[in-house]
């Protein structure tokens, strides 16, 4: 490469790091304002219909906004900070259903929905679990917590510790052990956050290894997986207009090489948590072979090792589809796979989703 072309790639990528940068600091500002304007609206609508704090959605849920990016979208129901049931925290024991149980003690999904995702993109989610009488705490995730791990731990903590002693989303008897059983589906680099969380929780299991027992079953949509290219593109797509994505990609690349120890290692240690199976819950995995941002191989041999440990995994792999898009690119499918896969959990519908 001779130097005015090191200059040109050395200019592209500060210029490119910059956005990501003052995109990363923009998000949490706009989502603070967003949300101190929210809450006088939630108060004044709650202080008509005694709702508490939370506001109704389309779906007919109420809306709790915990922290930036953090929410609960609660079916309604009476005695919202109630108790468990019994076997809330028995694997063996079906989930109750919202006919049986108080809000508490429902089952919660935990969402965590790809990078830069729409609201009425994400409600289509949150709808299939409301129809499967769950409440759904959605764990955004921000690229600043992607290209600077150390602040995705931070994020994973928090997410954990939430979980744990938040009465809305905790429930059970007040015990570590007899928790809200939990749902995880994991879209994009939304795998990535929920590895982050199996990291923290390897590291303190005295803490939150109770919360990792509690998930009944996970389900990974188009899980960012193979070499940094992939994690790059990754980046670039998601969170970057089409026509800086390629000068997006390239700084990417350069940033996690030349902040190695600072990012990659932490992604290689993340990885290597999920790949492990921390968690042992059921599996379903949806990927598709043309998926640019993540390598069907690597998927492919996660799912391999999964089963080698006697984890119960389904997968489904199409030859053609998009990136966080196969529920909308083969809705039929989808939903076929991930109904059969719940009701395989003794979790089923109540009524069709409407989509």
């Amino acid at each position: 490469m001779v130097p005015w072309e090191r200059l040109t790639f050395v200019l592209s990528a500060l210029l490119a790091m910059a956005r990501l940068t003052l995109a990363t600091l923009v998000k949490p500002i706009r989502a603070l304002c967003t949300a101190a304007v929210g809450g006088r609206e939630r108060r004044a609508m709650s202080s008509t219909r005694g709702d508490g704090d939370g506001t109704s959605t389309k779906s007919n849920a109420f809306l709790h906004v915990l922290h930036d990016g953090l929410t609960l979208h609660a079916l309604p129901g009476e005695d919202a900070n109630g108790g468990g049931v019994p076997g809330a925290g028995d694997p063996a024991v079906p989930a109750a259903t919202p006919r049986q149980a108080r809000p508490s003690a429902r089952p919660l999904a935990v969402f965590l929905p790809w990078l830069g995702a729409r609201p009425q993109a994400a409600q289509r989610y949150r709808d299939l679990y409301h129809a499967l009488g769950m409440d759904v705490f959605t764990v955004e995730s921000h690229v600043g917590h992607f290209l600077w791990p150390r602040s995705g731990i931070v994020r994973a903590r928090r997410v954990l510790e939430l979980l744990t002693t938040e009465a809305r989303l905790a429930g059970g008897d007040g015990s570590l052990e007899g928790g809200r059983p939990l749902y995880v589906h994991a879209m994009s680099v939304g795998a990535y956050t929920f590895s982050l969380m199996l990291l923290v929780a390897q590291g303190e299991p005295a803490r939150y290894g109770a919360i990792i027992r509690r998930v009944r079953a996970q389900v990974f949509d188009s899980m960012v997986a193979g070499s940094l290219e992939h994690m790059a593109k990754g980046v670039s797509v998601t969170s970057m207009p089409s026509y800086l994505s390629g000068l997006t990609y390239c700084s990417t690349l350069a940033y996690f090489n030349l902040l190695r120890p600072y990012t990659v290692a932490y992604y290689e240690e993340a990885l290597a948590a999920f790949k492990r199976g921390l968690c042992h819950a059921p599996a379903l995995v949806y990927y598709s072979l043309d998926d640019r941002l993540s390598d069907a191989a690597v998927v492919d041999a996660t799912v391999d090792g999964w089963r080698d440990r006697g984890q119960e995994v389904s997968s489904v792999c199409w030859d053609k589809s998009r990136h966080a898009a196969h529920m909308r690119t083969h809705e039929s499918e989808y939903l076929a796979a991930l109904y059969s896969f719940m009701a395989a959990r003794g979790v089923r519908p109540l009524a069709p989703a409407k989509l």
